[in-house]
């Protein structure tokens, strides 16, 4: 059996989302519903946690559900009621970024410390181009659907939620196509290697039965 070997760490509140750019430098975020959102950070491979940010201020208090950092410097958060959160300074502080809805966001992912796409309960899409000062959504939006899961290789992304929905992107977000998942499940999460290569994971709660998908053309 596989184990994980060395410290663990435990908290007064939910770990939901973790991103590492290096062997050592990474960071955790969640919180605890509309009380608390929370961001951890370590600079030794996870042996020791900091917390860096533990907000309980009304408003701007939503649990965060995904974590990306860009490169070393620049990252996001983003969460429940529409909560984002951006750092410059490689997570040390963060700033609220007006998000302009109250839908629970669930994934962002970026191509550069600028452009970034996000989405969220309701087919809630927001698109950057100059890192979070605009937000647009697409000009068509794909769906209505909850989307959970997100990825992206450069310009091309992907995103994945209820019944089975994934929708392909090749302008950032701008445009989207749906693609055949052949799964009714929730996609949860989509992982990309590269343009062609890439995963999804599903989950239907009700039934308690799940999938793992599989794609070598991208999707289509």
């Amino acid at each position: 059996a596989t184990t994980f070997p060395g410290r663990s760490i435990t908290s007064t509140d939910r770990i939901n989302a973790i991103w590492f750019i290096d062997a050592n430098n990474g960071w955790a975020a969640g919180g605890l519903g509309d009380n608390t959102n929370l961001i951890l950070r370590t600079t030794d491979g996870g042996t020791t946690w900091t917390s860096v940010h533990r907000n309980a201020d009304s408003g701007t208090d939503d649990e965060l559900q995904s974590i990306f950092f860009a490169d070393s410097t620049t990252g996001y958060a983003v969460g429940n009621t529409g909560v984002i959160l951006k750092s410059t300074d490689s997570g040390a502080t963060w700033a609220v970024v007006a998000s302009g809805t109250t839908e629970n966001l669930h994934e962002v992912r970026c191509n550069s410390s600028t452009s970034c796409v996000i989405v969220g309960n309701t087919g809630t899409i927001l698109l950057t181009s100059d890192g979070g000062t605009t937000l647009t959504t697409p000009a068509t939006a794909p769906t209505t659907a909850n989307l959970n899961a997100l990825d992206r290789v450069g310009a091309k992304v992907w995103a994945g939620g209820d019944s089975g929905s994934i929708f392909y992107s090749t302008d950032s977000g701008a445009t989207w196509t749906a693609q055949t998942s052949n799964t009714t499940y929730p996609v949860q999460a989509i992982w990309m290697i590269d343009e062609n290569t890439g995963w999804a994971a599903c989950s239907n709660t009700a039934s308690n039965t799940g999938a793992i998908l599989k794609t070598t053309t991208g999707g289509s």
